[in-house]
């Protein structure tokens, strides 16, 4: 798990020496695992954020990945966000973890809107302009809608650059859970492939949805954690 979550982070800076559009990432359990627990998905997504810190000479195919130059673009305390649909759930993924409403700067649910204000505007774009990799926990209560919303702040977060056109305005993002768990309150599950039912509308929450869509559509990379790491088994012949 370490070394996926290391091998994810040297990734994104590739992508971003060589400005292409990061890929999406899924971490979660199959569906026939939906109740258990231990998988290691929290443990992977604390780890992204130690490893920035923490990215070794490695040998790899014959050539050295130096530290120093990896760490001399990023600025460690932001460059890894982590993110999840409720306070609760945030707050037992600790390393500055937030709830994806403060990450996105939304702080008056249920209206939304571009953010219009210059001030709050700059903000934004200030606690976000060192950020290239985004983790999710509990994906599978970030619905279409909210995905779109994060699609939008992101793109007003890095407006004007090379990648503010690109989804989530050219961040990687791992979307860490299951699928098969809590769903979505009053939005479009995530694995919804049809387009919003109001999208003839034009409706707000028909572009959000579509949006989100979009981005979850953009997955190109699942990785089904089935191994149980909290509960140790013990051997009766052993005892």
């Amino acid at each position: 798990l370490q070394l996926l979550g290391e091998g994810l982070v040297a990734g994104q800076l590739r992508t971003q020496r060589a400005n292409r559009e990061p890929e999406l990432l899924h971490l979660g359990g199959p569906v026939l695992h939906r109740r258990r627990r231990g998988l290691g998905r929290g443990l992977l997504a604390a780890h992204h954020r130690r490893c920035r810190r923490r990215l070794w000479l490695r040998r790899r195919g014959g050539r050295q990945l130096a530290a120093a130059d990896l760490l001399a673009e990023i600025d460690p305390a932001t460059f890894v966000r982590v993110g999840a649909p409720t306070g609760t759930a945030a707050f037992n993924l600790r390393f500055n973890a937030t709830t994806v409403h403060r990450l996105i700067h939304w702080f008056r649910p249920p209206y939304f809107a571009d953010i219009a204000n210059p001030e709050k505007l700059h903000e934004l774009q200030k606690h976000l302009v060192s950020t290239k990799l985004l983790i999710i926990d509990e994906i599978s209560m970030v619905g279409r809608q909210m995905m779109g919303r994060v699609d939008s702040r992101l793109r007003q977060a890095f407006a004007g650059g090379e990648t503010s056109e690109m989804l989530l305005g050219g961040a990687s993002l791992v979307a860490v859970g299951d699928p098969a768990q809590c769903e979505a309150i009053t939005d479009q599950q995530i694995f919804d492939v049809q387009s919003h039912r109001d999208t003839a509308s034009n409706s707000q929450a028909a572009r959000l949805s579509n949006a989100g869509r979009e981005v979850y559509a953009s997955f190109t990379h699942v990785i089904v954690l089935d191994k149980c790491h909290s509960l140790s088994f013990i051997d009766p012949r052993t005892e």
